[in-house]
């Protein structure tokens, strides 16, 4: 079995490799595409949020692959973002990850 701080390690190289090819949005570029896709596409906010949270949960079931027994902790702010990591939450517990 894996080391704790060997498992920790691979999951943050997981993670830098994963994040330096993200794109990033402004604040006002993300509110822009969400409006797009309410007002226009005709997507809501809750499909929205539980495609985020599905998304977000993929992710880091694959990070966490590696790694016995994980417990993810997920810590979010208010507002449309703490939506987001709520369906996250629920996704991941749905796979009993803890």
């Amino acid at each position: 079995m894996q080391s704790l701080d060997l498992a920790y390690g691979q999951a943050c190289d997981r993670f830098r490799d994963f994040y330096s090819k993200m794109r990033l949005l402004t604040r006002e570029q993300a509110q822009a595409l969400d409006r797009i896709s309410m007002e226009i596409l005709d997507i809501s906010g809750n499909a929205l949020m539980g495609n985020a949270g599905k998304r977000i949960a993929e992710l880091a079931t694959r990070m966490m692959s590696h790694v016995h027994d994980p417990s993810i902790f997920i810590l979010c702010g208010k507002g449309n973002n703490g939506g987001d990591g709520f369906a996250a939450g629920a996704e991941l517990y749905s796979k009993n990850f803890n």
